[in-house]
């Protein structure tokens, strides 16, 4: 019994850890965002797009990274996890905010842009994050799959553990298949880039 209340606990612990609670991490001066979620990521896996650093998430400057766990696996459908860091204090300490993770069955997922705009009644903006996978089913479909997550604005004064996903708003602009569907045939997606999310946001009146 003492023994399954500890892998419980290990469990959870590790769970919890992955979500980024209350973990904080000092940059060194003179370090590029690169070179920070680099020398902090978890064991084993590799960036799965460029790091950014932005002033634009409502005025305060951010570092986004996303990683593919396991990344060393011959098993092509690695987990995908984001985070985003968040200035705490002037000596460079950032806060580490889970925002998601993404896998699905046999594919790779790629992150194809993250950014900011309002997507919902208040003045703050939110997070956007647009991810691909490559999907073939023999006979039945084939093509590239866009995902559009988007998630809440935050305290920048208390952040947060892990980002609030909004998926209404999600699913409404999620762009679909881009390629051949044996229901359809020929399929194009319609939200792609920021651009095109963009201006589905305004025909939403956002």
């Amino acid at each position: 019994m003492r023994y399954k209340y500890l892998i419980l606990c290990c469990i959870l612990f590790l769970g919890l850890a992955r979500e980024g609670v209350a973990q904080q991490f000092q940059r060194k001066p003179y370090e590029s965002a690169k070179e920070f979620v680099e020398r902090i990521k978890p064991n084993g896996s590799d960036l799965n797009c460029e790091v950014l650093e932005t002033p634009y998430w409502n005025n305060k400057t951010v570092v986004i990274a996303w990683y593919i766990l396991d990344a060393n696996s011959s098993i092509p459908n690695h987990e995908v996890v984001g985070y985003v860091y968040v200035p705490v204090a002037a000596e460079g300490k950032y806060q580490q905010v889970f925002i998601d993770s993404y896998q699905d069955d046999n594919v790779e997922t790629k992150i194809a842009s993250v950014f900011f705009a309002n997507a919902d009644r208040d003045a703050a903006r939110e997070m956007l994050v647009i991810s691909t996978c490559e999907h073939r089913l023999q006979y039945l479909y084939e093509g590239t799959e866009f995902t559009t997550w988007v998630y809440d604005d935050i305290d920048f004064n208390k952040p947060p553990a892990k980002l609030k996903g909004l998926d209404k708003i999600s699913d409404q602009l999620s762009g679909g298949l881009n390629g051949y569907s044996d229901a359809q045939g020929k399929v194009k997606a319609k939200l792609t880039n920021a651009a095109a999310v963009r201006k589905e946001l305004r025909k939403l009146g956002y």
